[in-house]
C-alpha cells in the first residue's frame, strides 16, 4: 500500500467510514512505515483535542477590533445597483413614445388609406357599421 493510499484511509478511520477488510491493510502499512504513524498519533492528538469542550475567553476589545474592521459597503441607488444608465433609460422611453406613435399612426389612419391599404370598399365598411361620425351627419 502506498502513503498517499494509507492517509486516505486514515481520514475514513477516523470517520468511522473504513471497511474492515481495508482498516486491516492499514494496519499492516502502519507497522511497516514510521512516517503514516506519525501521521496517525498526530491525527489521534487533535481528535482527543477536538473531544476536549475546552471554553476559551476572548479579550474585549477583540470584538470591537473586528467589527470596525469590516469593510463598509455604501448604499447603492437604483441604477447603480442594475447597473442602468440614465442614456440607456432615455433613449427606451424614446424608442418606446416613437414606437407607440407609429403604431398609433398605423391604426388610426383615415379610411382612404384605409381602404387603399386593405383594398375594401367603403360599402363593406358601412355593412359591417363602421359608420364616421361625418357619414352620420350628412344622413
Amino acid at each position: 500500500m502506498r502513503c498517499s493510499t494509507a492517509e486516505r484511509y486514515l481520514s475514513k478511520r477516523i470517520d468511522r467510514e473504513l471497511p474492515h477488510r481495508q482498516a486491516k491493510a492499514l494496519e499492516l502499512h502502519l507497522q511497516a512505515c514510521p512516517s503514516c504513524r506519525q501521521i496517525d498519533l498526530h491525527n489521534q492528538a487533535v481528535k482527543t483535542a477536538l473531544k476536549q469542550d475546552i471554553q476559551v475567553e476572548f479579550p474585549q476589545w477583540l470584538h470591537h477590533r473586528i467589527i470596525h474592521n469590516l469593510p463598509v459597503n455604501p448604499h447603492k441607488g437604483f441604477a447603480e445597483r442594475w447597473k442602468l444608465s440614465y442614456a440607456t433609460a432615455i433613449m427606451a422611453v424614446l424608442f418606446s413614445l416613437y414606437a407607440g406613435t407609429w403604431v398609433g399612426i398605423q391604426s388610426f389612419s383615415t379610411s382612404s388609406d384605409a381602404t387603399a391599404y386593405t383594398g375594401t370598399s367603403e360599402s363593406s365598411q358601412i355593412s359591417f357599421g363602421q359608420i364616421s361620425l361625418l357619414e352620420a351627419y350628412d344622413e
